[in-house]
């Protein structure tokens, strides 16, 4: 899946990369699940699902993505999960975000997985 960079992450590597500003890297990242994009480029988590039983998921990487399957609980009433995006738990910022390919309509009993692997962080290069 296709991503972005937050205003925060874009920011970050800038003044990295003009030796302005270290980039400490986050010891933990989650995973959100989100119901919209308005705010997730800005740092406004405001359409992060909030149903009874959603929560964060604590993920690592290895060479090629999220290397352990996450699994977002199916919650009470029905809800559809439009992006996803992974956050520097430690700085609760988000760091990137994409659109789900098909939306993910979550109804009670149906959860929201992604198996190991799906989740990958591609940078467009020249």
């Amino acid at each position: 899946m296709a991503g972005i960079f937050t205003a925060y992450t874009a920011n970050k590597l800038k003044k990295l990369i003009q030796g302005a500003d270290a980039f400490a890297l986050p010891t933990t990242l989650h995973i959100a699940a989100y119901t919209g994009s308005d705010g997730i480029r800005e740092n406004n988590a405001s359409q992060e699902a909030s149903y009874v039983g959603y929560e964060r998921k604590v993920i690592t990487f290895d060479g090629t993505g999220v290397n352990s399957p996450v699994f977002f609980a199916g919650p009470p009433t029905e809800v559809t999960i439009t992006y996803i995006g992974i956050l520097d738990a430690d700085a609760d910022k988000i760091l990137w975000a994409a659109p789900l390919t098909n939306p993910a309509v979550l109804t009670p009993g149906k959860p929201l997985f992604f198996d190991s692997g799906d989740i990958v962080i591609n940078i467009d290069t020249i």
